[in-house]
Order: structure tokens, then sequence, then C-alpha cells
């Protein structure tokens, strides 16, 4: 088990964003924001390029490594499901730039980089078009 933990922890550790290979095949991936598919993916591409990577001996090492933050100890997966707030697979890999958002997000802080755009509509009046409507059909010229 604990050559798997390393293995587990190289996978958690490997750079996915900026693998450019990586990135170029996920788009070819249908349905890869679900987090399960993209652990799916993921899981395939490091068993290819670094060690082969067993998602069901990681699931179970990832929720034996969830930490309950506030006693400090091991959490178990009911757990890690009730703090899942989105509803997806618990023990899913986020950086921690998504974490953060999402902490922002729930403490109602304002998120750096995102423009607020205010709740009401244009009040100024509409501009005029410019370009001629096209023709009908039936005001069309026909050529027979």
């Amino acid at each position: 088990m604990e050559c798997d933990a390393k293995t587990f922890k190289a996978f958690e550790a490997y750079d996915f964003d900026n693998d450019k290979v990586f990135q170029a095949g996920l788009l070819n991936i249908p349905n890869s924001c679900d987090t399960l598919q993209l652990l799916k993916a993921k899981a395939f591409y490091y068993s290819k390029i670094a060690a082969p990577i067993d998602l069901t001996k990681y699931e179970s090492w990832k929720s034996s490594q969830t930490l309950d933050k506030t006693t400090g100890t091991t959490g178990s997966s009911e757990q890690t499901q009730n703090n899942n707030h989105c509803g997806q697979l618990s023990g899913a890999p986020y950086s921690a730039s998504f974490a953060e958002v999402v902490g922002m997000i729930m403490r109602g802080e304002e998120i750096p980089g995102v423009c607020e755009i205010p709740d009401e509509l244009n009040t100024e009046s509409p501009s005029r078009s410019a370009v001629k409507a096209p023709p009908k059909p039936w005001e069309r010229e026909t050529n027979h």
C-alpha cells in the first residue's frame, strides 16, 4: 500500500492543467466537465505516461486521507459527501485556487478579476438600425 500511496501522491501533484498533450486530448472527451469523467481521463493519461492508477484503490486511499478540519481526525466517506456542496464525486482533486474561490463564494466575498454586472436594463434609448432589412420571401422578385 505504501507504493500505492507514493503513486497516488505523485498523481495528485501532477500538473494536468499545464500539460498540453493532456489538455488537447481532453477536448475530445465528451462530458469532460463531469468530475468523474475528468478523474477517469486523468487516471488514464497518468497511467500511460507515469504509473498505473487503479481508480478504486485511489478513491479508497483518497477517502482515508480526508481529514476532518475541525478535529484533525480521518473523516468517513459519509462526512466527505456531506461536505461536498456541489454534489460531485467526493475526493475529486481540485486546485487550491478552485477551493479558494468556493470559499470566497460561501463567505459572500467578491472574487478578484470578476466584474460586477448591474442587475438593471440599459437606460439609453435604442439605436436605429443602419442595415436595410432583407426582403421577405413574397417580396422577392422571381425570375422564371
